[in-house]
């Protein structure tokens, strides 16, 4: 892995690290009433698998196929290297999705790189076809 990207995922965990009480208070006066135990109820989510959905068949930036990129890579290339979204279309550098991301990761990603967070959502219902299957057909888990 490399440094920047290590940087990325040390400034999630902080962040998550200094918020933690408040947000085991906040689950605790949810669950209460209801008499559901917080760690359980963690628990439960943290073993549901994270799907990243994609679009098989759509054409990357090298007029490739996302699948046949995948086949001959080996890697999952995020938006800003493969050029293709279902949603916004502002994954380049200096673009709105760009400036986001340097914010949510206090700038760890050098400015010039293409190699970005991928984004899963959690299946916590265990679809079939992936958590966010309006982003793909197909998924990765």
């Amino acid at each position: 892995m490399l440094d920047y990207q290590m940087r990325a995922i040390d400034c999630i965990r902080d962040s998550a690290e200094k918020s933690k009480t408040t947000h085991q208070e906040f689950m605790e006066r949810i669950c209460h009433p209801f008499n559901v135990d917080v760690n359980m109820l963690v628990g439960n989510v943290l073993c549901k698998p994270i799907t990243i959905n994609f679009h098989p068949d759509r054409l990357s930036n090298n007029m490739t196929t996302i699948i046949d990129n995948l086949i001959q890579q080996g890697v999952y290339q995020g938006q800003f290297q493969t050029g293709t979204t279902n949603g916004g279309k502002s994954a380049y550098i200096g673009g709105d999705r760009f400036v986001w991301e340097q914010r949510l990761f206090n700038n760890s990603y050098p400015q010039e790189t293409l190699e970005r967070p991928k984004y899963g959502a959690l299946n916590l219902l265990m679809y079939v076809d992936g958590a966010s299957a309006r982003f793909g057909s197909s998924f990765l888990r």
